[in-house]
């Protein structure tokens, strides 16, 4: 639009000059698709209508753009907009094109993704490898066939896309130390997504190990992590996630047998049936592989495995192939789980995010989920079938309050449903005929204008890969049918009710008993604690002595309101409101799972008390006793306080041991002896 003449003056190009002259700015838009990337294109991707991110994300996918930031995206929306040619809807942020875009658009030759050459200067007979940094080359070589196993199956959601730059953006959020909200406002200002999804993305990379948890709100990148960003080899985080992230490296194994995303998916399918795998993980991990020179990227849909891919996939270790025996489709059926045992969190987990993209079976996906709310404890009666709905959720929330809930299950093969794929008319009738007061929809992904219909009709959205993330964290911390009705029904934007929040808040409570019940035990065999206090401590003296990654106080109070309870009588306390260790740690919780048991199965038949009766000699046992003294009395103090450091319990540097420690480093060295 402007030149420098020989002066070093600028002046404007003929085609400026006819923009001011004329007032003609469609034809400045056809200016810059002639001479920028992405405009054209662009205009003629809103015909359906699409956010800045949903923009973005095509930018990245079809057009090999890798932008971090919505910058590039909002510039050209911007133009398009000053010229008439997109109009921004403002119930759902989303950008249409005006008749006159139309217009323009039809008039462009736009480039098809498909005819895009994949990045050949990849593809070159040999690679040389950098090693990894010392801790990554620790993790790698942990991964034997029971590691690599137990990988998660899922990368999780990252706001920007689970891409290099993306993650790279997010932990240098973090560094070197962020507190949550401060990231959550940074995450949903920089990347323009809603809290909610910079609540997953935290959670994502925690489980990733790439951030951790630095205090009760605060957070940071982990040392792997910054080893990675201190190297910037692209190759570090494909290997970091390898170690986590379960089909990572054998997806370049399944490369050579066909590049077509298709073709992957089968070959993985096949050779790895007991880690399942869905399609939309497939697609992550090959665009990943792609942005770090890993694959190339042939057409839309095929990829290539590059020299540097094949040198990182002989550098590690990976699954071993099935037996052939136990493959899917090489003896006419697949190798299905055992029926005679109840599925684990984890299974049930696998399968609904695997059954959400099998649009063959939609009564496979209303089946996983079924299994997944009865085993979240909630009440399921499971309908479908043409005009039914598919199921409906009891919760029980007390005695006098139980809510109803319906679920419309939909599955899709390419991981997106959109507004065409669902009848909000036919929902409200499911709900007033089940008498229930909330419809949710559950599905692999959701697109186009649903999400922001959905939002309007105060209808919920729920992934499958949000239930896999339940049922992974329900494994471990269990929460109540309350918690759940919160859970479920929470609108995505007009709530900061998250299964996040949910989980975190169950999390926090168990973990400050249990760095309570550990601070009473330690201090009750301090000998300087006993000498200045008899071992009892106040929730100061607790506070105080867990500043590092501190407690609140009230957190504290009821950790130790629990502890000292009378069904569980871990601590004392007195009048003066110190509180005394009644006992280890592990006795409390073998405390505990009595009582669970209990609780869930009521009190045994126990013999009656009275004589005790044996085919021994009383003096038998009597010597049985005092061998196992002479035994303790025996037992030299250094190798009970180092077998105690070994394992993690607590012991103090001197004085006399609790005859209880003895006790079980004496039966470990018999068990070890076995």
């Amino acid at each position: 639009m402007h030149r420098p003449d020989r002066k070093g003056y600028t002046s404007l190009t003929p085609e400026g000059a006819h923009v001011l002259e004329e007032r003609d700015f469609t034809y400045l838009i056809q200016v810059f698709h002639a001479n920028v990337k992405f405009i054209g294109e662009a205009l003629s991707l809103l015909r359906e209508g699409r956010t800045h991110g949903e923009l973005n994300e095509a930018a990245r996918d079809l057009y090999q753009l890798q932008w971090t930031t919505l910058d590039q995206v909002r510039r050209r929306t911007t133009w398009f907009r000053a010229a008439g040619l997109a109009d921004l809807w403002q119930g759902s942020n989303r950008l249409i094109l005006t008749d006159l875009g139309i217009r323009v658009c039809q008039e462009l030759a736009i480039v098809n993704p498909n005819d895009l050459p994949g990045l050949r200067k990849n593809n070159i007979e040999s690679a040389s490898l950098d090693d990894p940094g010392p801790l990554l080359a620790g993790e790698i070589q942990r991964l034997d066939q029971n590691v690599l196993t137990a990988r998660k199956p899922q990368i999780g959601y990252i706001a920007g896309g689970s891409s290099v730059a993306a993650i790279r953006t997010i932990v240098n959020m973090m560094s070197p130390e962020v507190e949550r909200p401060s990231f959550l406002a940074l995450c949903t200002e920089q990347l323009d997504v809603k809290e909610s999804s910079a609540e997953a993305s935290l959670h994502s990379l925690r489980l990733l190990g790439l951030i951790e948890q630095t205090g009760p709100r605060t957070y940071a990148p982990s040392q792997i992590c910054l080893e990675w960003l201190s190297a910037d080899q692209a190759i570090d985080l494909v290997r970091i996630l390898h170690t986590k992230v379960s089909m990572v490296g054998e997806v370049l194994h399944a490369l050579p047998h066909g590049g077509e995303t298709s073709a992957v998916f089968q070959w993985l399918r096949k050779n790895f049936p007991a880690n399942p795998i869905s399609r939309a993980e497939v697609s992550k991990r090959l665009l990943l592989l792609q942005e770090a020179g890993l694959a190339e990227r042939i057409t839309h849909t095929s990829y290539s495995i590059t020299a540097l891919g094949r040198a990182l996939a002989a550098s590690m270790p990976t699954l071993e192939i099935a037996p052939l025996e136990t493959r899917v489709g090489e003896s006419g059926s697949e190798a299905m789980p055992s029926t005679n045992t109840t599925p684990t969190f984890k299974t049930l987990a696998r399968e609904v995010v695997e059954a959400a993209t099998d649009s063959t079976s939609p009564a496979r996906f209303e089946k996983a989920l079924a299994a997944c709310f009865g085993s979240l404890g909630l009440e399921v009666e499971r309908f479908g079938g043409p005009k039914r709905t598919d199921l409906c959720l009891n919760f029980w929330n007390s005695p006098t309050e139980r809510r109803r809930v319906i679920v419309e299950a939909k599955t899709d093969g390419a991981g997106i449903v959109d507004e065409d794929d669902v009848k909000f008319d036919a929902l409200e009738e499911h709900r007033r005929h089940h008498r229930a007061e909330q419809v949710v929809i559950i599905g692999p992904g959701f697109g186009g204008r649903l999400p922001g219909w959905a939002k309007d009709k105060g209808i919920p959205l729920i992934t499958a890969e949000e239930i896999y993330c339940w049922l992974i964290r329900a494994e471990h911390i269990r929460l109540l049918p309350r918690d759940f009705f919160r859970i479920v029904t929470a609108v995505k934007g007009n709530s900061t009710s998250t299964f996040v929040d949910e989980w975190d808040a169950a999390e926090r409570a168990l973990e400050s008993v249990h760095r309570v019940a550990h601070s009473l035990w330690e201090s009750g065999n301090d000998e300087k604690d006993i000498e200045y206090s008899g071992g009892a401590l106040t929730v100061r003296d607790i506070w105080r002595t867990r500043k590092e990654n501190a407690l609140d106080p009230s957190e504290i109070q009821s950790a130790l309101d629990f502890l000292s309870s009378p069904l569980v009588r871990g601590a004392d306390v007195s009048k003066s409101g110190e509180y005394l260790a009644t006992s280890a740690p592990d006795l409390v919780a073998a405390r505990l799972r009595c009582l669970a048991d209990v609780i869930e199965r009521g009190i045994p038949n126990l013999p009656a008390p009275g004589p005790r009766t044996t085919d021994l000699p009383i003096q038998v046992a009597t010597g049985h006793a005092e061998v196992e003294k002479s035994a303790i009395a025996a037992a030299l103090p250094s190798q009970v306080r180092a077998w105690a450091r070994s394992t993690g319990r607590p012991v103090s540097v001197a004085g006399r041991l609790p005859h209880t420690l003895v006790a079980e480093y004496l039966a470990a060295q018999r068990q070890s002896q076995i």
